[in-house]
């Protein structure tokens, strides 16, 4: 018989050893790990918005409240009267709770108006889409934009159409305001922000003075048979609300 040296009987026992221990570290790898998953915390303007949602409004409601980091003291409230349901977004000195009878003393920033019950020819109405015009002076805003200028009445006003969407954008012209820089304002936003789904055609109209808690930018458009009217103090608060309108 032949005879097994030493290092012979060493190596094999070696190598079943590395074996086992691999073995064992693979079970422990493998082994499911206990810790729960970290729980997102809400922002307070996604557990007013899910409190808006419990309220049964049956409307869109922004996902985002178009403020960026300046949402501590947001507050939000809503009225409904009828077919009318209107939301109103407003930044505080403190947090109220949602829907708080204070609020109605508190500027909104933004305010959401959904009206049902409404026929085919009155919604179209309300949103008073303006249609391109010819024959009137022009006014380049970009390479792909032209707009038709308007005056009357001290006031001035920059038209143009774009996705079945018609944008105005009107200035007092006793003040000295000129509509052009408003217009081109809105002109890069629309670059920047995609406008909400609708039905048909909606219309947007802007000012260029900026007053104290005014809401002097307007949308409007039809959804569902439903009329949806947005006015805003900020024009990009508006676009970056209503992008995320769902």
């Amino acid at each position: 018989m032949k005879k097994i040296g030493l290092l012979g009987l060493v190596v094999p026992i070696m190598l079943l050893a590395g074996c086992q221990t691999q073995s064992s570290s693979s079970q422990h790898s493998a082994a499911p790990s206990s810790q729960a998953p970290a729980k997102v915390k809400k922002t307070r303007f996604a557990s007013l918005t899910s409190k808006l949602e419990k309220e049964d409004l049956k409307m869109e409601l922004p996902q985002t409240s178009g403020l960026g980091k300046a949402t501590k003291n947001i507050n939000v409230r809503y009225t409904k009267k009828g077919d009318t349901t209107t939301v109103y977004y407003s930044v505080g000195s403190s947090k109220k709770k949602f829907n708080d009878a204070s609020l109605e003393k508190e500027h909104p920033y933004l305010t959401l108006t959904k009206i049902s019950g409404l026929s085919k020819k009155e919604i179209t109405s309300k949103i008073n889409y303006q249609a391109a015009t010819k024959g009137l002076p022009t006014v380049k805003l970009d390479d792909e934009t032209t707009a038709v200028s308007q005056g009357a009445a001290g006031q001035s006003y920059l038209t143009w159409n774009k996705d079945n969407w018609s944008f105005t954008v009107k200035a007092n012209s006793y003040l000295g305001e000129k509509p052009k820089a408003t217009a081109n304002e809105v002109v890069d936003l629309l670059e920047d922000y995609r406008l909400p789904s609708k039905d048909g055609k909606g219309a947007m109209q802007f000012t260029v003075s900026e007053q104290y808690a005014s809401l002097g930018n307007e949308m409007l458009f039809e959804k569902d048979g439903n009329l949806y009217q947005v006015k805003a103090h900020s024009i990009k608060t508006m676009f970056k609300m209503m992008q995320s309108l769902r």
